[in-house]
């Protein structure tokens, strides 16, 4: 049985955000990724909650950063920005040599 696209997608960006935790654990630090990801599930928190207290998290961890750790905050953001957008484009070319043809395009 293949997965859906939402769900393949899914897995393609949780694996590729997987790898890329290990590439900043392995280059910075435990403790560089651990602040990374308490911003990160700060982030989703904020998202999916819209709270005050949510979003006071995530303003407490921002604006804890220093001027180098924020640097390295948005390196990694970008970098996980452009893993994702690769797993996209992946999942369409995939879909392109299949036949399959997208309901939001002119083709």
């Amino acid at each position: 049985m293949t997965q859906s696209l939402p769900d393949l997608l899914r897995a393609n960006v949780r694996f590729l955000g997987r790898i890329l935790g290990d590439v900043i654990r392995a280059e910075d630090g435990e403790a560089v990724f651990s602040q990374i990801e308490e911003i990160r599930q700060a982030s989703v928190g904020f998202h999916r909650e819209g709270t005050e207290a949510a979003a006071k998290l995530m303003a407490d961890r921002l604006g804890g950063l220093s001027p180098p750790d924020t640097v390295r905050f948005a390196h990694s953001f970008a970098c996980f920005l452009q893993i994702t957008n690769i797993a996209e484009d992946q999942i369409q070319r995939r879909r392109g040599r299949g036949g399959d043809t997208r309901s939001d395009t002119l083709a």
